[in-house]
């Protein structure tokens, strides 16, 4: 795999079970959306690969995210399997319906909003590299492009 850039995205929402509508439920989390340049200007979906956390617990999330769609299943630890459909509004919220997949009578509504957090991120294989190297390396291309900032230690 060569080196890919991508985006960070951070996404929050809410869920409503069909069978209590009362009780609202609220997640957040995370995903990186591929930026393969062979899809530029083509407005297809790109794949996404994340988590996010609700009241259940931690989930992780594979599924592809275009300018009007974003679909992702949700996996718990213990197997559960969440299939999560959306649609964007004009205002950018995410409209949708989710089940499980085991038991498609499981489901509800859902609400999200994404946001993207950091652009272009390069993104290089860990395979053979300690995980420290990994990490200096991505944060020294954050502060040479300007996603972040290095803050002088103030001294104590």
């Amino acid at each position: 795999m060569a080196n890919e850039r991508g985006d960070i995205y951070s996404i929050t929402g809410t869920f409503v079970q069909d069978r209590n509508p009362r009780q609202t439920y609220f997640f957040g989390g995370f995903f990186y959306l591929a930026n393969d340049s062979n899809m530029q200007g083509r407005n297809l979906p790109l794949s996404l690969v994340g988590g996010i956390v609700d009241i259940y617990g931690h989930s992780n999330i594979n599924g592809l995210m275009g300018e009007s769609s974003l679909s992702f299943s949700k996996r718990y630890p213990n197997g559960k399997l969440f299939q999560y459909k959306f649609n964007r509004t004009e205002n950018g919220i995410w409209v949708g319906d989710y089940s499980l997949v085991s038991k498609p009578t499981v489901k509800g509504k859902a609400v999200a909003k994404t946001n993207l957090d950091w652009k272009g991120i390069e993104m290089t294989p860990p395979e053979g590299r300690d995980p420290e190297g990994w990490s200096k390396d991505l944060l020294e291309q954050m502060i040479n492009e300007g996603m972040l900032e290095l803050v002088p230690e103030e001294p104590r």
